[in-house]
Parts: C-alpha cells; structure tokens; sequence
C-alpha cells in the first residue's frame, strides 16, 4: 500500500477509537488548563508587585519615566481622619469624593427603600 498523501493522514488500522480520541481530548485539556492556571498565577503575581509598588511609593511602574516628586502627606487631608491617603491624592478611601479635582469616582446613587438610605461609598465612573 503507498504512503497516504498527507503526512497527517493515516491509514485506517491505525485509526483511534472514539474512548482514545475522548482520552486524549481530555488529557490535551487539563495539560492545556494547567498552562493557562500557571500562566495566570504567575501574571497575578507580576501585577499584585506593581500594585505593591504603587501604593507604597506613589508611581506608575508602567511607565519608563521619572516620577515627580510628591509631596509627603502621612494622613488623609479630610479633617480629624488619620487613615493613610491614596496614591497621588491628599484624601483616603473613604474620603476621595471630598478632592474637587479628582474625576475617578462618583458618589453611590443607591438607595436602600425599605430603610431610605444613601449608600455613600465611592466608586470608579464607568464611561
């Protein structure tokens, strides 16, 4: 008999039988699951690091350019809050909707009926 055209062609005697092909399948599966956990694992690591970064020292680690200087604020700007600021801002958490010149977050327009509270956490504007 001649060789198949095809290399990847073979012939039928060598054929697999559907319990092989689901097998395989599966095994080629959880090898390929396993590479995209790893993969991701090891992205979350890289991005919780830059996350350290930026919290602790105030900057982008994306960038390649000098930061400037920031001023050292210990404590949020608010008044009697002695939390530590956010990154690049005079306010806390808790506080950043009172920064008249930040754009990042709005107020929570959520109201809870039953009870007619406010909820007044800040939270990224979505566009």
């Amino acid at each position: 008999m001649s060789p198949p055209n095809n290399p990847n062609q073979q012939n039928a005697d060598e054929c697999l039988t559907r319990p092989e092909v689901l097998t395989r399948r599966v095994n080629n599966f959880r090898r390929l699951s396993n590479i995209y956990k790893d993969e991701y694992w090891h992205l979350m690591g890289e991005l919780r690091n830059a996350h350290r970064e930026y919290v602790a020292i105030g900057l982008n680690p994306f960038q390649e350019e000098e930061p400037q200087p920031q001023p050292d604020n210990s404590i949020c700007a608010f008044e009697g809050c002695q939390t530590r600021p956010m990154p690049l801002t005079p306010f806390c958490f808790a506080h950043i909707l009172s920064d008249p010149r930040q754009v990042l977050y709005k107020p929570c327009e959520f109201v809870i009926a039953r009870y007619y509270l406010f909820i007044s956490m800040p939270f990224f504007k979505f566009h």
